[in-house]
């Protein structure tokens, strides 16, 4: 019943927030805040902790509803779309810091925006879900604080947000301003491996083909030629998924590593050895 009742909620919510957009001519910028009607003081911010991530990494999305009005703040719920390629590891609600139980509801593909995901998080049920019922009081600070993966490269846009609730015979609701985030391979500064290296160094970079399921990985140390190495691979849980035993022609090479049909798209380690010197990192797996 709850599901249902937000679910048409929403899609009334983001037409009249569109209608709201068109015509008032908003282009908006990242962080700006819309609260309707206007003249109270009862503040909403949402915010990116970076429009840059490196893939896989972990970014937040916070949303922050602040009442400085003299009465409370009833049948609060925020909303969003993400981007399909979001995933969402970690959510949670407080009150002034401290932890509040709320109500997720999605995603649900497709409901509001071909290709996102809709979610809704309810923090004042009215009494239909037991637990969840708060009501924001005056001074008091309500933060949804979301963390998020992307294993996808690429620009994406996040168009739609939204806070309803209603106090003193009024019913609100808040927007934001449509916000881009872009998911890169790497926020690393340089792009390729150092001229002059250390006579003890071993060094190596992973560079992803987007064409198909290799990685090759770069490798540099001074005497390295004719050394028998090992590249070994690890998922993110520690577990063994490749090794591969070579012998180094120069002292700057490359080794490659082809997966196969069982190793999915994503986020790897690797470790690279002379059996004196090692070396290793992240790489990233495109299919």
């Amino acid at each position: 019943m709850v599901r249902d009742d937000y679910k048409n909620m929403k899609k009334i919510l983001v037409m009249a927030l569109y209608l709201i957009l068109a015509l008032s001519g908003f282009t908006g910028a990242q962080g700006n805040d819309y609260v309707y009607p206007s003249g109270y003081s009862i503040n909403c911010n949402y915010l990116l902790s970076s429009d840059l991530v490196a893939i896989s990494d972990t970014f937040t999305i916070s949303r922050t509803l602040t009442n400085n009005e003299l009465f409370d703040l009833n049948g609060l719920y925020f909303s969003d779309n993400l981007p399909s390629e979001f995933l969402v590891v970690d959510q949670k609600v407080t009150v002034n810091g401290v932890p509040l139980p709320f109500l997720s509801i999605g995603p649900i593909e497709g409901h509001i925006v071909d290709g996102y995901g809709s979610y809704s998080w309810i923090i004042d049920s009215r009494g239909e879900a037991a637990g969840v019922d708060y009501s924001v009081q005056p001074g008091e600070i309500i933060n949804l604080e979301l963390k998020i993966v992307c294993n996808s490269l690429g620009k994406f846009q996040l168009p739609t947000h939204s806070a309803v609730f209603s106090g003193n015979n009024t019913g609100f609701f808040a927007l934001s301003d449509s916000l881009e985030i872009e998911v890169v391979l790497s926020l690393d500064v340089e792009d390729d491996l150092p001229g002059t290296l250390p006579e003890i160094a071993l060094i190596s970079k992973a560079y992803p083909n987007p064409f198909n399921s290799t990685v090759t990985i770069k490798y540099s140390g001074l005497g390295i030629a004719g050394n028998h190495m090992t590249l070994t691979l690890y998922d993110l849980t520690g577990r063994k998924i490749f090794r591969e035993d070579f012998v180094a022609r120069e002292n700057t090479g490359y080794v490659a590593w082809e997966s196969n049909e069982s190793i999915s798209s994503g986020v790897y380690l690797y470790s690279l050895t002379d059996g004196s010197r090692n070396t290793g990192g992240k790489l990233i797996l495109l299919k």
